[in-house]
């Protein structure tokens, strides 16, 4: 992040988290603990391969995110939060709660990829996989847990 002078701690964290895309992606590896890069794909689907791959060497630059090359048949590599990236949850989570709310006032649909990764069940979403304004899935829980 180098020698910049910030007016703001806000500065500091949209700098962190701002980049398109990023909290996105940052949220769905708090949800699953450890991703694939396909599945990260697959879970943010309107992402490029491109944009993924520069969001993520980024974050794993700066401390946020760790790149694990796991030595089996055939090889891939795994994607994790670190300590300093789930220190974040808090915020993630209070954007999803504002997302969802904003969402059903203004009756905007939201619908999360068909596929999940998550290993527990009742991560927010409704029991057909979707979560829609209006729908009555306000007493799930988020799918960015608040306990680490």
């Amino acid at each position: 992040m180098g020698e910049r002078i910030y007016r703001c701690p806000v500065e500091v964290t949209i700098e962190v988290v701002g980049g398109k895309w990023t909290a996105v992606i940052l949220a769905h590896l708090k949800e699953n603990d450890r991703l694939r890069f396909t599945q990260i794909r697959r879970l943010v689907p309107d992402v490029t391969e491109k944009m993924l791959t520069q969001r993520l060497r980024e974050l794993e630059k700066i401390g946020i995110v760790e790149r694990t090359l796991v030595s089996a048949t055939p090889p891939h590599v795994e994607y994790a939060l670190t300590a300093e990236g789930r220190s974040l949850a808090p915020m993630l989570q209070s954007m999803w709660e504002w997302g969802q709310q904003w969402a059903q006032t203004h009756q905007l649909s939201i619908r999360p990829p068909a596929e999940r990764f998550a290993s527990s069940p009742g991560t927010g979403y409704s029991e057909a996989g979707s979560s829609e304004a209006g729908s009555s899935d306000e007493g799930s829980t988020s799918p960015i847990p608040t306990a680490s």
